[in-house]
């Protein structure tokens, strides 16, 4: 897999995902048990203790983690 249009690329250090910059630094610390490609939108799917959240191109969340297929009542 290589730089996507936002110049950033999955890596994988240890046991943890983060993100690469065409620089060879890591923009996003490997900080992700699981981490996808962002999005058209800027955003990116990512994986925190076993909950599910999206981050922005800065790693950020915009949207906090949680369980995944959670019904709230």
């Amino acid at each position: 897999m290589g730089f996507d249009e936002n110049g950033l690329a999955l890596v994988k250090v240890g046991r943890k995902w983060g993100y690469l910059g065409r620089d060879g630094k890591l923009a996003i610390n490997a900080q992700f048990e699981i981490a996808e490609s962002f999005s058209v939108d800027g955003i990116a799917r990512a994986y925190v203790g076993g909950n599910v959240g999206y981050i922005d191109k800065s790693g950020r969340f915009v949207w906090n983690p949680r369980i995944e297929n959670r019904v709230d009542e």
